[in-house]
């Protein structure tokens, strides 16, 4: 794997357990350094309400709680690159939205190889950071808060996960002994227009592509839930 060298970080020796760590069997220790990250991230808030009794709780705090959530709830799913090519010219276009939920509400997904390159959140020297893997959860939104129990959620929550860390992260050290980081969100409106817009159009349009694949398989049965 590539490591293009973020702004934190010796990207040398980041590269050099990056790629000693990744492949199918080291699933359970990508899986504990991601949760060991999102509960670093939330101590540092909570760090901040203590200092600060006014602040209340913020769309952050909701973003990384939910993560954790997802992380320590959900077993990931590790997709060869094979996999991915398949289920991305399985897809059948347009797709509804409602296919991103197909294989649940939470969710995690590793993929062997980067599944796209995004400007999302990037550090690297190229603009662009890898994404080796997705989590999402579901919410509803009135546009003022974020209700994650809602029974008939509008919104789905991606988190990117890359090789590199984001500057737009407030803390990016928090991530400084995991493979993979998470270099912020990416929000779909359910319900709406159907998915996924050209690759020319948006980067991460492999990724909703895979998205919408895999759910329609797991809705349709084709194949077993995680």
């Amino acid at each position: 794997m590539n490591d293009d060298g973020g702004r934190y970080g010796d990207a040398a020796r980041r590269a050099d357990r990056r790629g000693r760590a990744w492949g199918p069997d080291r699933v359970t220790r990508i899986r504990a350094e991601l949760l060991g990250g999102y509960r670093g991230a939330l101590r540092r808030l909570e760090r901040d309400r203590r200092r600060l009794p006014d602040r209340s709780g913020s769309l952050l705090d909701t973003m990384m709680e939910a993560a954790e959530l997802v992380v320590d709830a959900c077993e990931p799913v590790w997709f060869a690159a094979g996999a991915v090519e398949e289920f991305r010219a399985d897809l059948r276009r347009p797709a509804p939205t409602a296919d991103l939920l197909g294989a649940g509400s939470v969710g995690f997904l590793l993929f062997e190889r980067p599944i796209t390159r995004t400007t999302h959140g990037a550090a690297g020297r190229h603009g662009t950071a890898p994404v080796f893997g997705v989590l999402w959860w579901s919410a509803y939104t009135d546009g003022r808060g974020v209700d994650l129990e809602a029974d008939a959620p509008n919104l789905l929550v991606m988190h990117l996960l890359s090789t590199e860390i984001s500057p737009e992260f407030p803390w990016p050290e928090v991530w400084d002994d995991s493979t993979l980081s998470d270099i912020g969100i990416t929000l779909v409106a359910l319900g709406g227009a159907d998915l996924p817009a050209h690759a020319e159009a948006d980067d991460l349009a492999p990724l909703h592509e895979l998205l919408l694949s895999y759910g329609a398989a797991v809705r349709e049965g084709r194949i077993p839930a995680a």
